[in-house]
């Protein structure tokens, strides 16, 4: 089996990448994943310059922008991802979805990106969506990206926001046999798409609050609103969470500053409406607070402490994943593209990944938000550590 690991060299890598191409399409891909590495950049030009051929760069340019058009590629490159990616998952290894706009406020010529013109009906730009999947286990401080989609809500055969996600779901699951639990992140995945998603029985996931906005679901055999049932589930667990706090700016100290955070927590058995899957609804209170924090995952019959943190830790620690990997993608300020049509757009967004999926061998999840465990360093902290505790111990005795 093939693995990351095994690609020492980026030129390794490449070959490997484009194996099973002909000549001229391989040759593309290891200069266009070369050039994008190099340059830093999505920009043709740039890495053009980057790529330094024996030959005029408007020749090279051209070479790069013709072969950006072959629509067959960003498939063909998304497979070999996902074939490289998808070991690393295991039965309970998140499925991080994470969705946003790729926009170009001030682009007019570019194919979909805007809405219809008539003479009531001003320009509209919706941009263009992005979802990306990337695997984490909870608590490592690693991730995989295993893959990018992109797509425009005016493209002749767009048919919802809820079937790209559904589709490029089921693409993930079908190179991982089924293995992973899906967490779903922010701004695509509404209320409503996230409705569509739990009807599909495939599909083990986490839920967040804003994802679950208005739901109704069966508890005792009685269709309930998710905001009544949160006050009927009993919290007998306990556990603390470590928070590192934005630093203070009227603070003489540079550290940031940890809190411990105490709450209680438990689940009760749910389903949707006109459903038979067994769902579980975890609530959390924090002790300082009266907010409560509700999630809803496919893991059913869960009563032990263990099993009812577990989605919670899931949870906490994914946002910390998601930043990661869009800091590590901004490096490339993908919002610079500069490519006319749109499978050159997919195929382009499709190398990026390509590059940053090289790179994540060195990539870690640095300084997580919230934690299950104090974060390693000198912190500002409003609690005190094991070993502060024993010297303070020993210094009474």
């Amino acid at each position: 089996m093939t693995t990351l690991q095994q690609h020492r060299t980026l030129d390794d890598y490449t070959a490997w990448l484009s194996a099973g191409l002909g000549k001229p399409a391989a040759r593309f891909v290891q200069d266009m994943v070369t050039g994008i590495y190099i340059a830093r950049s999505v920009k043709l030009t740039e890495i053009t310059r980057a790529l330094k051929e024996n030959c005029a760069t408007h020749a090279t340019h051209k070479r790069l922008s013709r072969n950006l058009a072959r629509n067959d590629l960003a498939s063909f490159v998304a497979d070999r991802l996902l074939a490289l990616g998808a070991p690393v998952v295991k039965e309970d290894t998140r499925l991080i979805v994470h969705t946003y706009k790729l926009n170009k406020p001030y682009a007019t010529s570019m194919e979909y990106l805007r809405g219809p013109v008539g003479p009531e009906q001003p320009i509209h730009s919706d941009g263009y969506q992005i979802c990306e999947i990337v695997a984490s286990d909870t608590e490592a401080d690693t991730y995989v990206p295993l893959l990018t989609t992109c797509w425009s809500r005016y493209a002749p055969d767009f048919v919802s926001d809820v079937a790209e996600i559904r589709k490029a779901l089921k693409r993930v699951l079908a190179a991982t046999q089924g293995r992973g639990m899906i967490c779903l992140q922010n701004y695509l995945v509404t209320p409503n798409v996230m409705r569509q998603l739990m009807a599909d029985p495939a599909l083990r996931f986490n839920a967040s609050p804003w994802q679950l906005e208005g739901l109704r679901l069966v508890y005792r055999r009685r269709i309930r609103p998710v905001e009544d049932l949160i006050h009927e589930c009993e919290l007998p667990f306990g556990a603390t969470l470590f928070k590192l706090m934005p630093q203070d700016v009227d603070s003489n100290s540079r550290s940031p500053m940890e809190s411990a955070m105490f709450i209680h927590f438990g689940s009760i058995s749910v389903r949707l409406p006109d459903s038979d899957r067994p769902l579980s609804l975890i609530v959390l209170k924090t002790s300082s607070t009266e907010a409560v924090v509700h999630y809803l995952t496919t893991d059913h019959g869960i009563r032990s402490r263990s099993s009812v943190l577990a989605p919670i830790a899931a949870q906490v620690s994914a946002t910390d994943v998601t930043s990661a990997h869009l800091d590590h993608k901004s490096a490339y300020r993908p919002v610079d593209f500069r490519v006319m049509t749109y499978e050159r757009l997919k195929l382009l967004m499709t190398l990026l990944q390509a590059v940053v999926f090289f790179e994540t061998r060195a990539s870690l999840i640095e300084k997580p938000l919230i934690s299950m465990q104090p974060h390693p360093g000198e912190y500002r902290r409003d609690f005190l550590l094991p070993d502060d505790v024993a010297r303070m111990t020993a210094a009474v005795q």
